[in-house]
């Protein structure tokens, strides 16, 4: 990721349940930011409508490889496991959210949150995500949406290529 010429630049690579369709997000991934010259990457999880937690000690460097999953018991209880293939960390957590829909899969390239405007979409060149599927299925599997950022300049930062390899992954390239 580049982070020059901006004060504040951000971009999270995460995957979960609900988001679309409900008030609630279960969701793990890795961030990017930048303050300045300082430049920092995490690993974090979210129950939103509660606040993202981190998980400290557990180093991520561009270009390193990640399997992400969040599986649901049904009854309000959620796991969620974030693999880094390239240096062997791994950090799981079981957390419980009452009213979780389950309405929604996905897997997301995102740009700082319409909440803090003064934050810039961070450069990248692409992120590949692959073995992508919803209860052991492939997306296209199921009503799936490609849905691409659009700024308020009319702009597509972030384009998302068509579903490849049986529906199962996918691109998402920085304009």
């Amino acid at each position: 990721m580049v982070f020059s010429g901006y004060q504040k630049a951000r971009v999270s690579f995460w995957v979960g349940l609900d988001g679309r369709g409900s008030d609630t997000i279960e969701q793990i991934g890795t961030a990017g930011h930048s303050k300045g010259s300082e430049t920092a990457y995490d690993a974090w999880y979210e129950m939103y409508p509660r606040r993202q937690h981190f998980f400290y000690g557990m180093k991520v460097h561009p270009g390193d490889r990640f399997t992400a999953t969040v599986t649901s018991d049904g009854q309000g209880s959620f796991t969620m496991k974030l693999v880094d293939h390239s240096t062997g960390a791994t950090r799981v957590t079981v957390q419980r959210l009452a009213g979780a829909k389950l309405a929604s899969a996905e897997v997301t390239a995102e740009a700082p949150s319409p909440d803090y405007p003064q934050w810039a979409l961070a450069y990248f060149h692409s992120v590949r995500f692959t073995s992508c599927a919803a209860n052991g299925h492939p997306f296209t599997a199921f009503r799936w949406a490609r849905i691409d950022m659009l700024t308020p300049d009319g702009s597509y930062p972030l384009l998302t290529s068509p579903p490849r390899d049986g529906g199962t992954s996918f691109s998402v390239t920085r304009q």
